[in-house]
């Protein structure tokens, strides 16, 4: 088999089971919230006010998805909507004091169900992990290009 395919495969699947670590059935079972939902207010934690096309563009959904998936989280109170005031027609979209809570107690949630588990790394290894990750993190802002 091809190489790239097959490191491709492994990234894909390295993908489902991480999931599997950090949403847990107790972290689901508390925060109930689908992947898109997660990935806007991911991406409006990391980025902050975004408009509705750049927001879209980093949660990887059309502008129309991207409506119902803010109508969602602006019922739940965890974002909002403002216009620009040099263009009243850019529709932009910030996460409230709620969205930013419920972002932090649900990163704390996940880091805790991780530390119970009883997972530990000395600095080697997270020194290690860190270096790892900083490449992951290059090649998936590659492939976004």
């Amino acid at each position: 088999m091809d190489k790239q395919v097959d490191l491709l495969k492994r990234f894909i699947r390295l993908n489902s089971e991480m999931r599997k670590v950090i949403f847990t059935p107790e972290v689901n079972a508390k925060y109930s919230i689908g992947r898109k939902q997660l990935a806007t207010l991911t991406a409006l934690n990391d980025k902050g006010e975004l408009n509705m096309t750049n927001l879209a563009r980093e949660v990887g959904v059309s502008n129309q998805q991207l409506t119902k998936i803010v109508d969602v989280l602006v019922k739940r109170k965890l974002v909002q909507r403002g216009y620009n005031p040099n263009n009243r027609r850019v529709v932009l979209v910030s996460l409230t004091e709620s969205g930013t809570d419920y972002v932090e107690e649900m990163t704390d949630t996940i880091i805790e169900s991780i530390k119970t588990r009883g997972i530990k790394f000395d600095k080697k290894k997270l020194s290690e992990i860190e270096v790892h990750l900083s490449y992951l993190e290059n090649f998936i802002e590659e492939l976004l290009i």
